[in-house]
């Protein structure tokens, strides 16, 4: 992976990181057939105790290069894919708190610009909510989400 990609990661998972809704933030899948693990990684800490799936993951989804346009620059245009997971809990309306995250991803995405200005041209397109449903979680039902998000990447070619 590009280090422009990982730079990426890293910066949509600290706008991530600094929603206090939002309890496990990683820039990859992370996975483990070990319970404990998957407690530790992915459970969220309530009343002191280890009680419900609350995780996101950030990855890249893919990339369309197009090139060279005017002779002196590519544009590749990735798509950085967001999943969450939080425990369902009909009691709690879990699936409003969910769309409440989301909301809250949208808002600090649109208005970070940290993510948006580096050396190369980079053009912002609004985070795509995708998908809101539920999936299992190994074992544990979860209300799920998917979050789209698209960043240009202008290359400058020298001859």
């Amino acid at each position: 992976m590009s280090e422009w990609v990982e730079g990426k990661l890293e910066e949509i998972q600290a706008v991530l990181g600094a929603i206090t809704e939002l309890d496990h933030v990683y820039k990859r899948s992370r996975w483990s057939n070990d319970p404990a693990v998957v407690k530790k990684l992915f459970a969220e800490i309530l009343s002191g105790k280890r009680q419900r799936i609350n995780t996101w993951m950030i990855g890249r989804e893919g990339v369309v290069e197009n090139g060279p346009l005017a002779q002196v620059r590519y544009i590749a245009v990735h798509t950085f894919l967001i999943k969450g997971y939080l425990s369902f809990n009909d009691e709690k309306d879990t699936e409003t708190e969910l769309n409440v995250m989301i909301d809250l991803i949208r808002t600090a995405l649109r208005g970070n610009q940290t993510i948006w200005n580096v050396c190369s041209e980079i053009v912002q397109e609004t985070p795509q909510v995708r998908l809101v449903g539920y999936a299992f979680f190994g074992e544990i039902f979860c209300n799920y989400c998917e979050i789209a998000l698209e960043v240009e990447e202008h290359n400058f070619v020298t001859y």
